[in-house]
This record gives structure tokens, sequence and C-alpha cells, in this order.
């Protein structure tokens, strides 16, 4: 037997491969790569979502800071009030 060395071009050979034998494997990862990427999107999706209910729940929690800071004053106030009518 008499053995001929061939000069294939790489990307043709796996372009040939890819459309025969190894057709299967192929699709196998392109659809694959089709579902990381959908996957990607709706992580991004969620990430964005997860931050606008993060921003929305340190914006209530600043309005409850101030309400519960103005509340203590006017208990403070009202003490300090019974307090100098009871002395004066």
């Amino acid at each position: 037997m008499e053995h001929k060395i061939v000069n294939v071009d790489k990307k043709v050979a796996y372009q040939d491969f890819k459309e025969k034998e190894g057709k299967e494997y192929n699709d196998s990862i392109v659809s694959s790569i089709e579902s990381l990427k959908e996957k990607k999107e709706e992580i991004k999706e969620i990430t964005n979502s997860c931050n606008n209910v993060k921003a929305e729940i340190e914006g209530l929690k600043s309005k409850l800071d101030k309400k519960q800071s103005n509340k203590n004053q006017e208990v403070i106030l009202s003490v300090l009030d019974k307090f100098c009518n009871c002395v004066f």
C-alpha cells in the first residue's frame, strides 16, 4: 500500500467534518451556545430587576428612618413640654 500525503486546509477539513460525521456534535454545540446566550440574557434581566428592587427598598428605608426620627423628636418635645409645665 502506498500512503499519499495530502495537504488539507484545516478550516476546510473542519467544515467538512461539521457537515458530515460531526454534524450531530456540531448541532449540539450550536444549540448549547444559543441556550447559554438565552440564560445569560435572563440573568442580566433578573439582576437589573433585583437592583431596582434593592434601590426601592433603600429609598423606603430612608423614608422610614426619617419618619422614625421625626416621631422621636415629637416624643422628646412632648416630654420636655410636660416637664417644663410641671416645674414652672
